[in-house]
């Protein structure tokens, strides 16, 4: 009952209001969510990732692994040029992450980088990028940014 409960306080998927420098804009991405919305059912292309790795400082194989994809399973999706729906769907909830990352952090990306690969108490020790591969966990990592935004260290 705990856990429904939980869920239904966590923030619900709201894409930023375009601005520059945010992921959305600079991977040419909308932030409109009836149109993201259609972009993840077509299934979103595949150079998508390797753009992101570029612009994040992300290690490739840290956003393979937060996306549940491996390294085969890219190659596939490069063969057809672009991800199953499940897939890009999970590519949005991680740069949703990323980009309330970015922000926490002033657009400073290799801050937000270092952030979403450092251990967090308030995660049981885990880094942030881990806790992405559920849902869960992508709410709770953006229910910790949300809180550390306000100051709210708990």
């Amino acid at each position: 009952m705990a856990i429904v409960a939980a869920l239904a306080e966590m923030p619900r998927f709201q894409p930023p209001p375009p601005r520059d420098g945010s992921i959305w804009s600079l991977l040419g991405l909308p932030a409109d969510v009836r149109l993201l919305q259609r972009e993840i059912e077509k299934g979103m292309s595949h150079a998508l990732i390797e753009r992101f790795a570029r612009i994040s400082h992300l290690a490739p194989a840290q956003i393979l692994r937060s996306l549940n994809l491996s390294e085969r399973t890219l190659a596939r999706r490069r063969e057809s040029g672009r991800l199953q729906r499940e897939e890009s769907d999970r590519l949005v909830s991680l740069l949703t992450i990323y980009d309330a990352a970015l922000q926490l952090f002033g657009g400073n990306a290799e801050a937000a980088s270092r952030w979403l690969n450092s251990a967090e108490r308030a995660l049981g020790g885990q880094t942030p990028v881990e806790y992405l591969r559920t849902e869960l966990g992508t709410r709770e990592v953006l229910a910790l940014i949300h809180r550390l935004e306000h100051g709210v260290f708990m």
